[in-house]
């Protein structure tokens, strides 16, 4: 009977057989570095490497066929394995062999967004900073499935504060999905083991927080009071200079309702992009050479400011003579930390909105409302108008074709639906009238009487109909 570890040598390794009645036996190396020899029933002989890793153990690795590979080498070969699992807590089998040509999941990050300048934006890159604080040192051939599903499960599970973090996770997997995708072409010099599989190939199905996560849309069409309330709101922070996340916010998501363009394009506009209208003192024009839709249409988008938006703009020249900012920004950050950029913090103050007015608001909601808002002034104005009209919007909110923009002109105002319930309910009324004859003079459906009280109520109606 062989003992459970033994000195293994050349000589020792050409003579070991496998058991009968095994196809393959084990034979571990004295020397406790996870160095082991495996011989088939065949006789075929090869070194392999035993180490725990993570949630695993006893995971092997094949070092080489003997006699190829001797026995002082493949010793050696496992002591620098199994450094690699003991010390730099890497898997050995995800490096293959290439450990210094290794990339982190940062440096795959950083190379994708270099390669993709459309993709690098502040939404973008808020998606995967918490993707990169966790695991950014790892190696990402060393990412697996397992470690990645485990996180999003913790990191986006749904609190009381944001309950639908599911969208947060979704978009990470999708931009975590698109860099793992492009690493793994031939030309990027990002070299993964031979067969390395994408780790977040469909696992958004298997992740509770997207599965379970409450599905909201943008579009909103805000009835006239929640109108007042959301513009008496954003009045009242322009009253009060120490408010948290200061003027800059609230000026920036006013323009947004203003004008229906996205709140990337609002937080980052330069004052060289605003241009006056050779007469039209009350408009101002607003020119963005990169936008989103750039690769799409492959021009310059036009943003078009009425009188109340050069109004906040002038508010905005105020503040920078007040504050003596000297920067390309029309909203620069209020924050230290962020001194000389522009401000990113419209979601936070939204949400402080919400809280005052007692209805949740969105920066994403302003277009949707702008849209209905705009289309709903130029109806009754003739076709021309209206045609007029739904170009620029279409033009203010980005959108390639006008098409586009009708798709999102769907939710109407309560107001409207009960008018329109009214005005339909009316429609039948010439099919009542035609069941009036001669003959049978009174309608097919009785009349409805008015409404009486309990008492003195005549229950005997021998009038009403049998259903």
């Amino acid at each position: 009977m062989a003992k459970s570890t033994q000195k293994i040598s050349d000589r020792v390794a050409a003579t070991l057989a496998c058991p009968e009645g095994k196809k393959t036996h084990l034979f571990p190396d004295k020397t406790g570095n996870g160095l082991c020899l495996s011989v088939s029933s065949s006789g075929r002989r090869f070194w392999k490497f035993r180490f725990d890793h993570g949630h695993r153990r006893n995971n092997l690795m094949t070092i080489g066929e003997f006699p190829l590979i001797g026995y002082e080498e493949a010793k050696v070969e496992a002591a620098r394995l199994q450094r690699m699992v003991k010390v730099d807590k890497r898997d050995p089998r995800m490096v293959a062999y290439q450990p210094k040509t290794a990339t982190t999941v940062t440096e795959a990050i950083d190379a994708w967004l270099t390669a993709h300048p459309n993709r690098n934006t502040a939404t973008v890159k808020a998606n995967v900073k918490p993707l990169k604080a966790k695991f950014g040192k790892t190696n990402l051939g060393d990412l697996t499935r397992f470690a990645l599903k485990a996180w999003c499960e913790e990191e986006y599970a749904a609190t009381d504060d944001r309950p639908n973090r599911g969208g947060a996770c979704k978009g990470m997997l999708l931009n975590l999905n698109a860099v793992i995708n492009w690493a793994l072409r031939e030309d990027t010099g990002i070299i993964l083991p031979p067969g390395y599989k994408n780790a977040c190939h469909g696992l958004a199905s298997r992740i509770d927080a997207i599965r379970d996560r409450t599905q909201t849309g943008h579009a909103v069409n805000w009835e006239d009071d929640q109108f007042r309330q959301i513009l008496r709101a954003i009045e009242w922070t322009y009253e009060q200079p120490k408010a948290k996340n200061g003027l800059a916010n609230a000026m920036a998501s006013n323009l947004c309702l203003l004008t229906g363009a996205r709140p990337s394009e609002i937080t980052t506009l330069r004052w060289d992009e605003i241009e006056t209208v050779a007469g039209q003192p009350g408009v101002r024009r607003v020119t963005k050479d990169r936008h989103k839709m750039w690769l799409r249409t492959g021009r310059p988008r036009i943003i078009t400011v009425g009188p109340r938006g050069i109004a906040i703009l002038d508010r905005a020249q105020a503040l920078r003579d007040a504050t003596g900012y000297t920067g390309p920004w029309v909203f620069p950050s209020p924050q230290p930390a962020r001194r000389g950029k522009p401000v990113r913090c419209m979601n936070t103050f939204c949400r402080r909105l919400s809280k005052k007015i007692g209805f949740e608001v969105r920066p994403y909601n302003f277009r949707s409302a702008y849209i209905n808002h705009s289309l709903e002034a130029a109806e009754g104005q003739g076709s021309a108008a209206f045609n007029a009209t739904l170009q620029m919007v279409s033009e203010n909110v980005g959108h390639a074709r006008p098409q586009i923009t009708l798709a999102h002109y769907i939710k109407a105002k309560g107001t409207q639906v009960a008018q329109s319930v009214l005005v339909t309910d009316a429609a039948f009324d010439r099919y009542y009238q035609a069941t009036r004859s001669a003959a049978n003079p009174k309608p097919f459906l009785p009349e409805l009487a008015e409404p009486s009280s309990c008492e003195g109520a005549n229950t005997n109606r021998t009038n009403a109909p049998s259903w």
